[in-house]
């Protein structure tokens, strides 16, 4: 290869230029930097020293100082209305708006921002009237699926099924199963106001709709048994078996009752007693159960309740078995049989609950509608009756490792050792309080199910902020105070209820570091034990999901407070360890045989040369109780 004399001269050439681009670039900077007043500094170091009120109040003064920071505004409203401050959040969008200089697609954006705001506020017509503007543009869809929200709480059900239909243009999803029940709603709404025959037409545009709309037919049959038309409505009501068997107990009663009116009672029996065999559920059971009391005697309804828990055995069906038994024990077994039924009833209160498949809110009544998520038929149409022992997959791990260091990166090192697959991580106050929300949602992003042990115990408002806030961060799951009351939890409950995934909600009984004179020093004269209980059972009265206790009170508060009653077990040891601080230990194996679903374990895992080691022994252990 040739060399070329001018090669010299382009190197320092090329240098030079090199060197003005960057003093170029430098002054640029310098230059920008100064033209940000000061409050924007000190916004930003009032964030990393975590004061997030003072932060807020230095960046608003940036806004006032500086109108060119749109997205500051964007950030500034957004977050007045996460906080609750709606009024703030109004004004700060409605400048946005009002502002002639900017550009459309953010005028578009503040509209929608705005009319959030106003939707939280309340103010639904106001709402409505931007998110109408709105369709047509690129927030279209948005703004589309707050409109359908606001027509379902306004009941307006014919705009609710324009707005569906627009949906289903849009984005190609179906709407079919939410617009039939917008027919239902309609229909239902005639039937209360007495005028079956307006109702029919809608039932028919529910099953046009979706053919497989349950509730259109059961409404169905009774528009034609108000119509006095009988054998249309049997005939309705039977159509259910083709779509979906497991609702037949939804109109159980009313296929009864008309076949009595058609003077057939045996004939309508013997439907219902096909229906259980092919589809055994408890609400039809009942049915047939007090039918064959009425007809045949207790004689033959015991035997008819006492083959059916043969063939499908459940703890609802030996509660009716053993109301059957009553009827016709002696004198006296009845005392023994009465007193055995009060306990299989208050163990199985909890299962006679239906859950919501989307959100996991439960209720003792059945609903089309969820009135936690909103979502729309997603209750199964039996209560909720789980297996007392789930499997470990279904539970997903069932370690959790408190990660008790004192600073963020301590902890996301030790992390780094860990397998989300194979455990769950506990943050509590003392690594929260040093490195906060932050390393949450970093110990989240990294796949792990993060339990956040603040033990929340303040003012029924202010911990249901708390738990909120906490849902946003991620959290897998959060607890309270028992001892804050029942008030308290159903507010923290009430809180997470309209959550697409709420985090599991459990409660703190009694600290496992107390023991009984501990507590007798607090002015508690009861046993650990037997005040452990009478929380929990307020627990779970007041709608929490479980409750950490001591792995010694665990088959007590299975047996007390039902088996899908979660129970979360700290002070659990392997059996060479020694008890460090908690008093009331056991072994992980000992634990869950016991009952407890969850296992919190610390040092010995923490402490551990080979923590994932430690880890797969106390998994072992896990799985050899549940075999």
């Amino acid at each position: 290869m040739d060399f070329e004399l001018w090669w010299l001269l382009a190197l320092p050439l090329f240098f030079a230029l090199g060197w003005m681009a960057a003093r170029v670039d430098i002054r640029q900077i310098v230059s920008e930097s100064r033209l940000l007043p000061a409050s924007y500094f000190k916004g930003l170091n009032f964030l990393l020293n975590e004061q997030p009120d003072k932060a807020i109040e230095a960046f608003i003064e940036v806004a006032k100082v500086n109108p060119q920071t749109i997205e500051l505004h964007f950030a500034l409203g957004s977050l007045f209305r996460r906080r609750g401050e709606v009024e703030r959040a109004i004004r700060m969008h409605q400048s946005l708006v009002e502002r002639e200089d900017l550009a459309q697609e953010q005028k578009l954006q503040a509209m929608l921002e705005l009319a959030q705001d106003y939707l939280k506020a309340g103010l639904l017509d106001r709402a409505e009237e931007l998110f109408l503007k709105l369709d047509g543009t690129p927030h279209a869809e948005a703004a589309l699926r707050f409109l359908l929200d606001i027509y379902e709480q306004e009941k307006e059900w014919h705009k609710a099924i324009v707005i569906a239909e627009k949906l289903e243009e849009l984005n190609g999803n179906s709407f079919q199963k939410e617009i039939a029940n917008f027919y239902c709603e309609m229909a239902a709404r005639e039937l209360m106001q007495s005028r079956p025959a307006d109702a029919r037409p809608h039932l028919v545009q529910a099953l046009a709709h979706h053919r497989l709309c349950v509730r259109a037919n059961l409404l169905l049959g009774d528009v034609e048994r108000d119509l006095g038309n009988r054998p249309a409505a049997i005939a309705a009501w039977q159509r259910i078996e083709s779509q979906n068997p497991a609702y037949l107990s939804l109109v159980a009663d009313r296929l009864l009752a008309a076949y009595r009116e058609e003077g057939r009672p045996e004939e309508g029996l013997n439907l219902l007693r096909g229906f259980l065999e092919k589809y055994a559920s408890v609400d039809l059971l009942d049915t047939v159960y007090q039918a064959t009391l009425a007809g045949s005697g207790a004689a033959a309804a015991y035997r008819l309740v006492r083959d059916e828990v043969r063939r499908t055995p459940t703890l609802l069906g030996l509660d009716k078995l053993l109301e059957a038994q009553l009827l016709e024990a002696p004198a006296e077994r009845r005392h023994d049989l009465e007193m055995i039924k009060r306990l299989l009833h208050q163990h199985t209160r909890s299962l006679s609950m239906y859950k919501c498949e989307h959100c996991g809110f439960r209720a003792r009544q059945f609903y089309w509608h969820c009135p936690a998520c909103g979502e729309w038929e997603t209750y199964a149409p039996c209560p909720h009756e789980e297996n007392r022992r789930m499997s470990s997959t279904q539970h997903g791990p069932r370690v959790i490792v408190a990660l008790d260091y004192a600073s963020a990166a301590e902890a996301l090192v030790f992390a780094q050792r860990l397998d989300p697959a194979r455990c769950r991580v506990k943050v509590g106050k003392e690594l929260f309080t040093v490195a906060g929300p932050a390393l949450v949602e970093q110990l989240v992003g990294r796949g792990f199910d993060l339990f956040l042990d603040l033990k929340y115990h303040d003012i029924p408002n202010t911990v249901a902020s708390a738990c909120k806030s906490a849902a946003g961060l991620g959290a897998w799951m959060i607890n309270v105070h028992a001892s804050g009351g029942r008030t308290m939890m159903q507010a923290a409950r009430e809180a997470l209820a309209g959550l697409v995934r709420p985090p599991k909600l459990i409660a703190v009984t009694v600290l496992t570091s107390l023991g009984a004179e501990d507590l007798r020093e607090t002015g508690q004269n009861e046993a650990p034990e037997v005040l452990v209980e009478r929380l929990a059972r307020l627990a779970a009265a007041s709608g929490m999901d479980g409750v950490v206790c001591s792995a010694q009170e665990a088959p007590r508060l299975r047996a007390a407070c039902g088996p899908d009653f979660c129970l979360v077990t700290p002070g659990i040891r392997l059996a060479d360890a020694a008890q460090d601080d908690q008093k009331r230990i056991v072994t992980p194996q000992a634990a869950i045989a016991g009952g407890a679903d969850y296992l919190v374990v610390g040092r010995p895992i923490t402490r551990a040369a080979d923590p994932l080691a430690v880890l797969d022994r106390i998994n072992a252990d896990i799985a050899a109780a549940l075999a």
